[in-house]
């Protein structure tokens, strides 16, 4: 017997915040969710990568910094230029962020990797190198 706080999770779905359930012997509960479409990225061969931030207690995290860049330097897609600047974008009231990056397997070469941050005002709560797939959209998940 306890209590625990749930925070659903599908890719694709939403869910209404979290659940707290109280567990005192075998039980069910039910959690609904919902499509959700991210939306299509700003031109066709980008992909849009997409999340939601929620603090310990279930809570949305707004004013979150999400960054990504391509920490091996200048990358070329095709016979352009691709320029190892950061893309940002700042987390909203319910959490949720998008970027729009160009999938690694288009890049030259194709086994490069972004390098995302997320960051709030008290430091950094995310570093990782990722390989953004070749699809529209992506939840990113950690």
């Amino acid at each position: 017997p306890d209590s625990f706080l749930v925070i659903s999770f599908a890719p694709g779905y939403l869910f209404d915040g979290s659940d707290t359930i109280l567990v005192n012997g075998a039980g069910l509960d039910t959690i609904y969710g919902y499509r959700f479409d991210p939306g299509a990225p700003s031109s066709p061969e980008l992909c849009r990568v997409y999340g939601w931030l929620f603090d310990a207690s279930g809570a949305p995290e707004s004013e979150a910094v999400i960054a990504a860049y391509l920490p091996s330097g200048v990358s070329r897609i095709d016979s352009g230029i691709v320029s190892p600047f950061q893309v940002t974008a700042v987390s909203d009231s319910n959490g949720y962020f998008y970027l729009d990056l160009i999938p690694n397997g288009s890049l030259i070469p194709d086994d490069s990797k972004y390098e995302i941050t997320i960051s709030r005002s008290d430091g950094t709560i995310l570093r990782e190198r990722l390989t953004v797939p070749q699809q529209s959209n992506w939840m990113l998940t950690w």
